[in-house]
């Protein structure tokens, strides 16, 4: 990762704290980061993906900046990977239209990761 890459995470990182407190997983954190700002421009088929969700961040949906091109696989991995970092509804539904490998437990063990950050968001 490039001293620029590094740079973006940090930033990106102070962004979804900001709006959405600690992460749940950090180490998902990274690596949907590591991920997502280190991919391979060679690849013919790509999908665009907001670097910050434009559920939470529809001031960035046209910001340049936030968007990267992924592979599809990337692109269902990176958001695997922020649904099990902030398990939150917006994050974790959008995984059921993208994948249908996602098995129903592996769904309901995000909506309970989910459920439980919001009782201790709660209390």
């Amino acid at each position: 990762m490039t001293s620029t890459s590094i740079y973006q995470k940090d930033k990106f990182q102070i962004l979804l704290q900001e709006k959405l407190g600690i992460p749940n997983d950090s180490n998902s954190l990274d690596k949907y980061f590591d991920l997502i700002l280190s991919n391979d421009d060679s690849i013919s088929y790509r999908e665009n993906h907001h670097i910050l969700p434009k559920c939470k961040f529809p001031e960035f949906i046209d910001s340049d900046w936030n968007l990267v091109s992924l592979r599809y696989e990337d692109h269902v991995s990176a958001h695997k990977l922020l649904a099990i970092a902030y398990p939150i509804n917006a994050f974790i539904n959008p995984l059921r239209f993208m994948e249908s490998d996602i098995t129903s437990e592996e769904y309901k063990k995000l909506r309970q990761l989910g459920a439980k950050k919001m009782d201790r968001l709660k209390s």
